[in-house]
């Protein structure tokens, strides 16, 4: 169906059409006559269209932002695995089979780049990089589900960046490594891994806040799970049942915590 010829015009503008077309004076009563007879044939579905162009236009914007996000991340995930010598690499591109994912990957790592107040490039390349860091061999869909775990590891990351004693930390580490090879022969190391090796910074400064020197620590944790047979693991080190731990053994070694006056009472439980 063909589209029906239609104007918006203001008052102003209609008396200037007047003057031009007619030499009667007094136009301004004319289109004030025009305006009231006029004004039940007005085009209510005009200010709807109006607002629709308005909203499609920001749609518009919206998802080319996207596909900015979308692409870009694109190329820094090619880069990243051309640096790492990948072979047979090739970079999504728009309206490939894999654009989807892609797209829900960049919704995660905006969302990682808000998260810890990065700048888009550097969150971008942070994401990638643990993901990657994450997979024994590359798959695109398997980014989707590692929000959670990427998040967790860069914390790790940032936290042990900011380690202020990072030698007494490695200390500590040294120290469980070495308890761990005499009671089983074998340990996997941990200083490549930022969300087993984080729990010693955080050890070493509860160690730090409780006065305690990180061997009596360290021993107060193996000391407390004995009875278990087990070995703590670096999550245990922390905490109030850590705390409780280190209580226990200074009690019993007759060893008198700094800024305490005397040891800590021993329970019945």
């Amino acid at each position: 169906m063909r589209r029906e010829a239609s104007i918006h015009i203001t008052k102003s503008d209609l008396i200037k059409v007047l003057e031009k077309l007619t030499t009667i004076k007094n136009v301004e009563i004319i289109a004030d006559k025009i305006f009231h007879i006029a004004k039940p044939y007005s085009i209510h579905t005009r200010t709807i269209t109006i607002s629709n162009e308005r909203m499609e236009k920001k749609a518009e914007k919206l998802i080319k932002s996207s596909r900015r996000d979308a692409d870009f991340l694109a190329q820094l995930i090619y880069a990243t695995r051309k640096r790492m010598k990948h072979r047979g690499i090739t970079q999504t591109k728009v309206g490939s089979r894999d654009w989807g994912i892609l797209k829900e990957i960049t919704a995660h790592a905006l969302d990682f780049t808000n998260e810890f107040n990065l700048t888009r490039r550097y969150g971008f390349l942070k994401y990638i990089e643990v993901g990657l860091s994450k997979m024994q061999k590359f798959n695109l869909n398997k980014f989707l589900p590692m929000y959670q775990g990427i998040c967790e590891t860069y914390q790790a990351m940032v936290e042990i960046e900011k380690d202020t004693d990072r030698e007494m930390t490695e200390q500590m580490y040294k120290i469980y490594a070495q308890r761990v090879i005499e009671a089983t022969g074998i340990f996997d190391t941990l200083e490549e891994l930022p969300e087993k090796y984080v729990w010693f910074v955080r050890a070493r400064e509860q160690a730090k806040n409780m006065n305690v020197a990180v061997n009596i620590y360290m021993q107060a944790q193996f000391d407390g799970l004995d009875f278990t047979g087990g070995i703590p693991h670096p999550v245990q080190l922390v905490g109030p049942k850590a705390t409780e731990r280190v209580a226990r053994y200074c009690y019993k070694e007759g060893i008198k915590i700094k800024g305490n006056e005397s040891p800590p009472h021993k329970d019945s439980s």
